[in-house]
């Protein structure tokens, strides 16, 4: 086997990833992109090893240990990283603020159930290293995340597996407490913030059912951050303005489609009180 030529795959992944994020793309289309990438060079490296063999444990161990785990963790980052960035737009803030806590906490769960390898890992030991990173088809191994052993035991052994996790649950620790932060972050600004530094209150004074048909109305037609925003974060933002609370907000949305008469009452009450004031103004003149 080349040795050089799974660093070549890693190097080349790498490379493509970096300027994958200078490109100012979005989280998300950042992060599809990113898992394609990683699905490819992780087919490539498997094809290559299918196809040769090593030429001693050593070369065996190496590449198990800290060559493939390190294309696979980024293949596992980049769909985690997909997965919540899919979240985000479709959750309420403080529902994604409680899921982020969550993903934390199973990281930590992760780590805590394989601590006596973590120990084994991150404090550089090699005595072990013939057991979990050298192929075996005759050992059979359950694990919780060992899936991929199992499945594909030439492309595997027992805990390579688990080191691509630890590799890439740091990175993923990494996003969840920055985007915690920034959800916290983005509440402290709202609960602080006072136009031209005066303390005052705004109440909605209008049914409920009418500023959720307000809302909908400017979400359909992309009147804020050009429709870059998700209805559950405008209802969020204008229960804050208005101090008020749209439980049910969708519900109350179905009700008005299935309105029997006039679907879009109350945008038709505007309407019509903005046209009497301008007709007014020009009786005027």
């Amino acid at each position: 086997m080349n040795v050089f030529f799974p660093d070549t795959i890693l190097e080349k992944l790498e490379e493509e990833l970096e300027s994958l994020k200078n490109r100012s793309l979005d989280k998300k289309t950042m992060a599809e992109k990113s898992v394609g990438l990683c699905q490819l060079a992780f087919l490539e490296l498997r094809k290559y090893v299918l196809q040769n063999d090593f030429n001693n444990v050593e070369e065996e161990i190496n590449f198990f240990k800290t060559i493939k785990p390190q294309i696979f963790s980024k293949l596992i980052f980049y769909n985690e990283l997909l997965r919540m960035e899919d979240y985000k737009l479709l959750t309420h803030r403080k529902l994604m603020l409680k899921m982020l806590n969550n993903e934390i906490r199973k990281i930590h769960e992760f780590i805590n159930n394989n601590k006596e390898f973590y120990h084994y890992y991150t404090t550089n030991q090699t005595c072990m290293d013939e057991k979990y990173f050298v192929r075996n088809d005759n050992y059979i191994f359950i694990g919780s995340k060992n899936i991929q052993y199992l499945a594909d035991p030439q492309f595997a052994t027992i805990r390579d597996e688990t080191v691509a996790y630890f590799m890439a649950y740091e990175q993923y620790g990494k996003y969840l407490e920055n985007e915690i932060s920034l959800l916290k972050d983005e509440r402290n600004i709202w609960a602080t913030l006072k136009p031209n530094g005066i303390n005052f209150k705004m109440t909605w004074t209008a049914s409920k059912v009418a500023l959720v048909e307000l809302i909908y109305a400017l979400h359909c037609l992309s009147c804020i951050n050009n429709g870059r925003v998700h209805i559950n974060e405008l209802i969020e933002y204008f229960e804050f303005m208005f101090d008020i609370k749209l439980f049910k907000a969708y519900r109350a949305f179905v009700d008005i489609k299935d309105r029997k008469r006039e679907k879009a009452k109350f945008l038709t009450e505007l309407k019509t009180a903005l046209i009497n004031r301008l007709d007014d103004l020009d009786a005027l003149n």
